[in-house]
């Protein structure tokens, strides 16, 4: 299960990610579908842009001809899990990002988060390159979930949060980095940061009753919540995983494993040609 049973995790990668995609259980009447949104003037996009930078010492995939036509591939861009409007909102002062990582050599992966202020330019409040990159992306594309488990949103306030995957080499004593990706979004604690706001125990929680918690704080409008629940129902219920993705035009990722999912054969052949018009 992605949380081990356990809502809270460390500021590395979820853990036990062990989704296979299981034989598919019939749709409830109650899908898990989060709001419409449209895209958001004021939020960044939800797909990195540009090139990732090549260098002798770093080597990212480069397009190729995946389907056997002679034409050349865009591969999917790295891109966050986020709703249309690329705008989270969360009642955990620790929330969990959810981000799409092609395949990379990436060694470096860094999260910054800014308080937007009124009339006043952004303040970074929080910094973290120490943050693991998961070994899987150097074999495919991969899912990666982070959680700030050292830094609190407050209520009321909005955020704009970034990440980026990098090769960092040190020669002759210089430090040379290559971006392979960057993306960014913005997030908000309105309803519970300034309370012991809890998702329930999940040890107590049957699937069923997992699926109705998402389907709730779907409805209240708390993405956070709703992926990190409806990611635990991946193996049992794969469709409303699929449903919850589809709702915000995501839908093309829903086979893309895990990033603890090592064992898994997926690979850049499989590329699930995201965002690449």
């Amino acid at each position: 299960m992605l949380f081990s049973k356990s809502f809270k995790t460390n500021l590395l990668l979820l853990s036990a990610l062990g989704f296979g995609m299981g034989a598919i259980v019939p749709l409830p009447s109650d899908a898990i579908s989060f709001p419409s949104s449209t895209p958001s003037s004021g939020a960044p996009p939800r797909t990195a842009s540009g090139a990732p930078r090549r260098s002798g010492y770093c080597e990212p995939p480069q397009p190729r001809d995946l389907n056997g036509d002679g034409v050349i591939d865009k591969l999917t861009p790295m891109t966050a899990i986020t709703p249309t409007n690329n705008t989270i909102s969360s009642f955990d002062k620790n929330p969990t990002f959810f981000i799409y990582l092609p395949e990379s050599p990436a060694n470096t992966a860094v999260i910054s988060v800014y308080e937007k202020l009124d009339g006043s330019p952004e303040k970074e409040v929080y910094f973290n390159d120490t943050l693991t990159v998961p070994r899987s992306i150097e074999n495919g594309p991969r899912i990666a979930a982070y959680t700030l488990s050292d830094f609190a949103l407050k209520p009321g306030r909005t955020y704009k949060w970034s990440f980026s995957l990098s090769c960092e080499n040190e020669e002759h004593g210089l430090l040379q980095i290559a971006t392979i990706g960057h993306v960014e979004g913005i997030i908000s604690c309105q309803n519970g940061c300034s309370i012991e706001s809890k998702v329930p125990d999940l040890n107590q929680l049957t699937d069923e009753e997992v699926m109705q918690t998402a389907l709730s704080y779907a409805k209240q409008g708390f993405w956070d919540e709703t992926v990190s629940l409806t990611a635990q129902l991946r193996q049992s219920n794969p469709e409303q995983w699929l449903e919850l993705l589809d709702s915000q035009g995501l839908a093309c990722f829903a086979e893309v494993p895990f990033s603890d999912e090592s064992d898994v054969d997926f690979t850049i052949e499989d590329d699930p040609q995201c965002f690449v018009d």
